[in-house]
């Protein structure tokens, strides 16, 4: 398996992989390498060593709703 091309994020400058979304639409994805779960003893235990797992960047950053549509749309004047 050949690893997805990635591409940094125009606004924070995180390598970016993408991926299509259920409605054919490109979504951003950070690569996490490895994912911890906490114990009852709020110890943290790796799940998932070594693995790539993908999160979507929405989610980290700093300027993401500058991509949002419903966020220009609240911005713009309406004419």
């Amino acid at each position: 398996m050949t690893a997805p091309a990635t591409r940094p994020c125009r606004a924070c400058g995180r390598e970016l992989v993408f991926a299509t979304g259920p409605g054919g639409k490109l979504i951003p994805l950070n690569v996490v390498r490895n994912v911890y779960v906490l114990d009852a003893n709020g110890d943290a235990l790796v799940v998932l060593a070594g693995s790539e797992t993908f999160q979507s960047h929405f989610e980290s950053c700093p300027s993401a709703s500058t991509f949002s549509k419903k966020t220009k749309t609240q911005e713009d004047p309406i004419t």
